[in-house]
């Protein structure tokens, strides 16, 4: 049975990208694992598809947000292949 440290382990052994996202009406708060800055991106699909694209294809390995406020359902943050939590 795999754990969740088990999976984080992995995903970080892989050199992919793990991410903790805050997702408000106006803007998305983006923190990358082992990253001191928090990048502030506007919560729009131009600035999400521009962000994705800066980070490149297949570097996400997991994304994790609290999908409290409804804000989160149009702005799909992940790649292909990524974890979402």
């Amino acid at each position: 049975m795999l754990t969740k440290i088990h999976i984080l382990s992995e995903i970080s052994s892989m050199g992919k990208m793990m991410i903790g996202i805050d997702v408000a009406k106006e803007w998305i708060d983006v923190a990358v694992a082992g990253e001191r800055r928090v990048r502030r991106i506007s919560n729009n699909e131009q600035a999400i598809d521009g962000w994705l694209a800066e980070t490149g294809p297949g570097s996400i390995g997991l994304v994790a947000f609290e999908p409290t406020g409804g804000y989160e359902r149009p702005a799909p943050l992940s790649q292909p292949g990524a974890s979402c939590l």
